[in-house]
C-alpha cells in the first residue's frame, strides 16, 4: 500500500494573516503567537493547540463508540505555555531558545 500524503497550501498576502488551503477547505491564521485579548484570526499556536485537543476528543469519542458508551457531548479545555515567548517574537533584550 502506498503512503497517503496530506497537503496544505499556505499563502501570505498584504495583511498579517495567512490563508491555508486544505482539500476543498480554506481558513485564515493570524500571527504565530498573540498576546492581545482579541484578534481577527486565531494564532498559529492556538490552531495547533486546537488541533491537538480535537484529536484527543475524537480519539475519546471513538473509544466510547467501540465500547458502546453513548455520549451526549464532550468538552475539553487545553492550555500551553512557551518557554520564552518574548524571545520568539523578537523583543529586544530578550534571549532564549
Amino acid at each position: 500500500m502506498s503512503e497517503f500524503v496530506w497537503t496544505v497550501r499556505v499563502r501570505a498576502d498584504k495583511d498579517d494573516a495567512v490563508s491555508v488551503h486544505a482539500r476543498n477547505l480554506a481558513f485564515r491564521i493570524g500571527d504565530a503567537v498573540s498576546f492581545r485579548p482579541t484578534d481577527n484570526h486565531p494564532s498559529a499556536l492556538e490552531v495547533l493547540l486546537g488541533a491537538l485537543a480535537a484529536d484527543l476528543i475524537g480519539t475519546f469519542r471513538s473509544a466510547a463508540r467501540r465500547r458502546r458508551i453513548q455520549l451526549d457531548s464532550v468538552e475539553m479545555s487545553a492550555n500551553c505555555t512557551l518557554h520564552d515567548p518574548l524571545a520568539h517574537i523578537g523583543v529586544v533584550g530578550e534571549e532564549g531558545d
